[in-house]
């Protein structure tokens, strides 16, 4: 889960990324593949038109609107092909029902079926269903998911469910499997949520385990998991250990987990740390403040917030700013009555408010992203092309001028044609479907003709149903993509199409993938979105982190004169 606020930036063509991409290249081993998570097998439903899926949805609200009936019934609506369907009655069941209600649901847990893997198994949503509603009287159909379901999903659900029992019901029949998944779980993730779930439910016989996953080597993912449940067991130690994450940087040849270590750490501090006294948040704050010279990024964007948090700014951003020269001023001058107890906003005068004068970007070109800056060389960019993309830019379908997939084709080519060879950089475009342009994450060095020509020949898909907005699919490949650490994410809408659709349920989702990825999130708007769903995709980027655009007024006013190989012509 992001923390708010980001830091715009520049880009440069700094020497030290060249060896450590070059080696993320180099290293790419089963081994490197296996602590990536697969991309969900996309559910999307394309007989019905959106309209007779909201019409499906209408119908399935008032058939569970009183309660189960027949319960088999509303099991095939959890089943059903459309993800609008699905949303609306997995609403109803969280929101509406009742205790007992819900408990007419334990009869659908086992029924997912090994080798489907077109189907979304009933495990994995009842699984998430008694995670937002927990209940103890459920706790043996969890721990049968924990031992037997096929999807690794329903799993790591599933034990979240259980950490969230009470603890009257932490017996030692739970503790034993969850101890066991937390040593030898599979894959990482299921472990890394079954190590969270041992520091809540006994955290005495977590200790020594998430010790020694600290320095875990083989499948580092779950430093991270490590870190936030060392911090639920002893926050004193967890904090420390948080710092020391983020301070003694581990060497990360393969690329992947480093960084993400060093925000988890960073996150942590920002949340967990304020609960410290002044003093001891004091030495954190000596120890973070000088290392915004060495971090790039979405690392350094992260830490201007976390000091903020730690030194209890107010809410609507650090009025000191971000950058090292002003933080080290303010802390010099302000250090001993901070400790003392002094508040943080009364402390800061105007003469504190300083100007970034060592901001990155003076003297260097900066490179923007449909005007926005980017300050990371390890970037996803995932880019809509779902069936609005094919209007003109002022909104009309068949109407003279660039349509938005034009302008969105052609910015893509010529930000890739000013980004640095040794940039990490992958594009997924996406409309049901997610449409990779390659297959993992690349230096730009090795990718760039390949990509040149993916982005200069994707259309509108065509067919049945396929060119509608898929968010759930391409969101989660993007925050786990290996070896980047910001997403971009141009949309002209909120989804129509996917496993998950309703805002507040994906936004839960994200924030759960994003545990792991510590990926920053911006939303690039396109379109005139309003309402609900403009409230979700500024939520999306507050959840990562990032920050929401709306481009409607600049939108294609500014079309580069860029032409890449297959660019609009």
């Amino acid at each position: 889960m992001g923390i708010g606020g980001c830091l715009g930036g520049c880009l440069g063509g700094s020497p030290r990324w060249s060896t450590a991409l070059t080696i993320v290249a180099l290293c790419w081993t089963s081994a490197v593949a296996a602590q990536i998570p697969q991309p969900p097998t996309e559910r999307v439903d394309l007989q019905r038109s959106v309209e007779k899926q909201r019409n499906a949805a209408r119908d399935a609200r008032l058939r569970v609107d009183q309660g189960p009936g027949d319960v088999e019934q509303v099991l095939e609506l959890l089943r059903d092909p459309s993800g609008t369907v699905r949303d609306q009655v997995f609403g109803q069941i969280v929101e509406q029902w009742s205790v007992e209600q819900r408990r007419a649901l334990r009869v659908g847990f086992g029924q997912t079926k090994p080798n489907d893997r077109t189907a979304l198994g009933l495990d994995e949503i009842l699984a998430e269903i008694f995670l937002q509603q927990p209940d103890a009287e459920l706790k043996s159909e969890l721990l049968a998911v924990v031992r037997r379901s096929s999807s690794a999903d329903a799993r790591e659900m599933a034990l979240g469910a259980l950490a969230a029992l009470p603890s009257s019901a932490h017996d030692k029949k739970m503790i034993e499997l969850v101890t066991q998944q937390a040593k030898r779980g599979s894959p990482w993730f299921v472990q890394g949520e079954a190590l969270r779930t041992l520091a809540v439910i006994d955290g005495e016989a977590a200790r020594a385990l998430l010790e020694r996953r600290l320095t875990e080597k083989k499948l580092p993912a779950l430093r991270i998991a490590a870190l936030q449940g060392l911090v639920v067991v002893d926050l004193e130690r967890g904090c420390r250990a948080a710092y020391e994450a983020v301070t003694d940087r581990w060497k990360d040849r393969q690329g992947i987990w480093g960084e993400r270590i060093r925000r988890a750490g960073l996150e942590i501090l920002a949340v967990e740390g304020r609960a410290l006294p002044r003093g001891r948040r004091a030495e954190l704050i000596d120890g973070l403040i000088p290392l915004a010279s060495t971090l790039e990024g979405s690392t350094l964007a992260r830490l201007w917030p976390t000091l903020q948090l730690i030194t209890e700014m107010p809410d609507q951003g650090s009025p000191i700013g971000s950058s090292f020269s002003s933080w080290d001023s303010w802390w010099k001058a302000h250090r001993k009555s901070w400790v003392e107890g002094g508040a943080a906003e009364e402390q800061t005068g105007a003469g504190d408010r300083a100007e970034d004068t060592d901001d990155p970007t003076q003297g260097t070109r900066v490179i923007r992203y449909h005007g926005v800056p980017l300050d990371s060389t390890r970037i996803v960019f995932l880019s809509d092309v779902s069936g609005g993309m094919s209007r003109t830019v002022d909104g009309r379908f068949g109407g003279d001028g660039a349509r938005r997939i034009d302008v969105a084709r052609n910015e893509l080519l010529r930000v890739l044609g000013e980004l640095p060879r040794e940039a990490m950089v992958q594009v997924v475009h996406f409309g049901s479907h997610s449409i990779p342009a390659l297959p993992r994450v690349q230096p730009l060095v090795r990718s760039r003709k390949a990509l040149e020509k993916k982005i200069g020949s994707q259309e509108v898909p065509s067919g049945r149903g396929e060119a509608r907005g898929n968010l759930y699919g391409p969101l989660r490949r993007a925050v786990l993509e290996a070896g980047t650490d910001t997403v971009m994410l141009l949309t002209e809408g909120a989804p129509t199409e996917g496993r998950v659709q309703q805002g507040d349920r994906l936004r839960w989702h994200i924030r759960r993938w994003n545990r792991w990825g510590q990926a920053r999130i911006h939303v690039l708007s396109v379109g005139q979105i309003h309402g609900k769903n403009r409230e979700f995709l500024q939520g999306v980027a507050r959840d990562g982190g990032g920050q929401f655009h709306d481009l409607d007024d600049s939108f294609g006013k500014a079309e580069s004169s860029f032409r890449g190989a297959g660019a609009t012509r």
